[in-house]
């Protein structure tokens, strides 16, 4: 039986750190994209990546698929947020938490489709 292939974003903290040392003891080939420099373990390769950058994130995917060939699941954990007052919320801070909370989850599952399946379904 082969050994499945799970890309993991946000991997170096909370869920998503949790997520992949369970899947690491299961035996699982984990891809993990993140914003963090991490070193690669047995069954774990780290890709520093920018998750908010299409452009980047297709080259990313690309560069996977000529690895793995194919992924049998993705778990999207990257996220952040803070409490900030109502004084402290403006355009940009609404700007940030988006990108990061929602454009990265849309980026990855996008260009998984593009590089992977070549068609996204209607």
């Amino acid at each position: 039986m082969r050994r499945r292939n799970l890309l993991i974003t946000g991997a170096s903290k909370g869920l998503g750190r949790e997520i992949k040392n369970y899947y690491i003891k299961k035996n699982f080939n984990l891809i993990n994209i993140s914003r963090s420099n991490l070193k690669d373990e047995k069954n774990l390769i780290n890709i520093k990546n920018d998750l908010t950058n299409f452009r980047k994130t297709l080259i990313t995917f690309k560069r996977i698929k000529k690895k793995f060939k194919s992924l049998d699941a993705i778990i999207c954990c990257t996220g952040s947020g803070k409490k900030v007052s109502n004084d402290e919320l403006n355009d940009d801070v609404i700007r940030h938490y988006l990108d990061l909370n929602l454009l990265t989850i849309i980026n990855t599952i996008n260009s998984y489709y593009k590089i992977f399946k070549k068609k996204i379904p209607k």
